[in-house]
């Protein structure tokens, strides 16, 4: 089966499906070249093009069970310290069981709104509801925020 491709035979935005659950897929032109280091800004105008940008991954995720579209944007660096240190067993060092509930809260986005679509005190009612749901955001989640056993382990030695 072909993709769909525009005038200039890139593929285009594959169309998304209520039985897929992953985000579209999106074909770009060619990644530019990467500029040279000293082609780029210095001191406080470096400073100011990092800080000045919306870095936050998100990405689409159709949750099958719900029948809903979700976004899962990844966390900052407060929130992502949150969940971590929330999720942490200080005697064993270990994720606790409130890790999956905990990283839908941070992670769900509304598609419409762009707003949390869970509050804090839904934890215990997602942690009771199907956790195939749970561990597909989860499983999206870690990716785009870059967590993994490493990170775990650097945030338990911190």
């Amino acid at each position: 089966m072909s993709e769909p491709q525009d005038q200039d035979g890139q593929v285009a935005v594959a169309d998304r499906t209520e039985e897929s659950n992953t985000a579209p897929v999106v074909t770009a032109a060619p990644a530019p070249a990467i500029p040279a280091m000293t082609d780029q800004e210095s001191g406080d105008d470096l400073r100011s093009a990092i800080l000045g940008q919306t870095t936050l991954v998100e990405e689409p995720l159709y949750v099958v069970e719900w029948k809903r579209w979700v976004i899962i944007r990844e966390l900052d660096g407060v929130d992502r310290f949150d969940l971590l240190s929330a999720t942490e067993n200080p005697q064993t060092g270990k994720r606790n069981k409130m890790f999956y509930p905990m990283i839908a809260i941070a992670c769900c986005i509304d598609p419409k709104t762009g707003n949390r679509i869970f509050k804090p005190s839904d934890r215990d009612e997602l942690n009771r509801r199907g956790g195939t749901a749970l561990e597909r955001i989860c499983q999206v989640a870690v990716r785009v925020c870059g967590l993994s056993a490493d990170t775990f382990a650097a945030a338990k030695n911190a």
